[in-house]
């Protein structure tokens, strides 16, 4: 059942008319709100298909022009009761989130009753900050982005509209953490393998012991090279910033609809020993066709330090030249030193913000 929360007043942008707003409770199993923005690669609409429905707390919200009744935003709130601890001094617990905002541009107060409202929300859950936005899981669109509105777009990018960042500042929120991504051509990715020949060079012999194994893309095979591969990936992205836990059902789920644009030649398995202890997983990017993707990789901890990185690195550009890849969109990394950063410049950038509630 909807629930009046709050209203509040706000001008049009686009008129000198002053608007009442009313932010309201919302029902998403009952109910699909539409984004204002039409770019393909942000989320439509508010998912009941996610596992804070089953293993955590959230409540969805909109905010309502009282005088015509149109949805002007949106916000969800949501704690996650899996969720890895931010720091050792500061449980995730305490942690509350924000995501699915959406508000129009220039219209701060519409974006601080919708965020105020979450905060509310979720300082009645315990919560003493609140960080976003996040998207459910650590698999879905989290991070708002800073840089790079002018590229196109890929398959998981966390796009946003550029006026999301002014419109948290306004309310209050500051960056808590960035991350990068790095765009290359055709010609980079011959660029790329020839500085791997150099790299990996001298790391034949350590290397020696580890094979890259295909992965199946076949629908039949694929949950059972998931299955197989579900406990390196979940280590791999263990200390992603806000990251999750998610069960094995709930990591088929995600990664099931993918099948479709796998794309084989940056899809392998790193063996040592017969255990899988490296991995690559690349995809075709349907929204612009000809070019990959890649951001899902990871080695084992007890593996690191011996060249692995660069071993998958060489096969994945590799691979990218051999099926005539003319564009890629490599790897959403932490702010800091990286492979990448020696060899090309990030080509867009993505922030989670956040903000203290007491």
């Amino acid at each position: 059942m909807n629930t009046t929360l709050s209203t509040h007043s706000s001008v049009d942008p686009d008129s000198t008319k002053l608007t009442e707003i009313q932010v309201i409770l919302v029902d998403v199993d009952s109910t699909q709100w539409k984004l204002f923005t039409q770019d393909p690669a942000v989320t439509s609409a508010f998912s009941k298909f996610n596992p804070f429905y089953r293993r955590g707390a959230s409540q969805c919200f909109i905010a309502l022009d009282k005088d015509t009744g149109m949805v002007v935003g949106r916000i969800a709130a949501f704690v996650d009761a899996k969720a890895k601890p931010l720091s050792v001094s500061q449980p995730f617990s305490s942690v509350g989130s924000f995501g699915y905002f959406d508000c129009p541009p220039k219209n701060t107060s519409v974006a601080c009753a919708l965020l105020r409202a979450a905060e509310k929300w979720l300082t009645a859950e315990s919560c003493t900050e609140v960080i976003g936005p996040i998207d459910f899981t650590i698999f879905h669109n989290y991070r708002v982005m800073s840089s790079g509105f002018d590229r196109p777009p890929y398959l998981g990018e966390p796009r946003t509209p550029p006026h999301f960042i002014e419109l948290l500042q306004q309310c209050g929120y500051s960056s808590r953490s960035t991350w990068r991504t790095y765009d290359f051509s055709a010609a980079d990715h011959l660029a790329q393998l020839e500085t791997m020949k150099t790299v990996l060079a001298p790391l034949q012999q350590s290397l020696k012991p580890y094979e890259i194994v295909p992965i199946s893309t076949a629908a039949s095979d694929l949950e059972g090279e998931l299955k197989a591969l579900y406990p390196l990936i979940m280590e791999s992205f263990s200390k992603n910033f806000a990251a999750t836990e998610l069960d094995m059902e709930e990591f088929i789920a995600l990664y099931r609809p993918l099948v479709s644009v796998l794309c084989p030649a940056s899809s392998f398995k790193v063996v040592h020993k017969g255990e899988n202890v490296g991995f690559s997983i690349g995809y075709r990017n349907p929204l612009n066709p000809g070019t990959a993707v890649w951001h899902s990789f990871g080695n084992s901890a007890a593996h690191r330090g011996k060249g692995l990185g660069y071993l998958c690195i060489a096969r994945v550009f590799e691979g990218f030249v051999q099926e005539g890849y003319k564009a890629s969109y490599c790897s959403l990394v932490k702010d800091g030193p990286n492979h990448f950063e020696h060899t090309h410049a990030a080509g867009r950038s993505y922030e989670v913000f956040g903000r203290k509630l007491r």
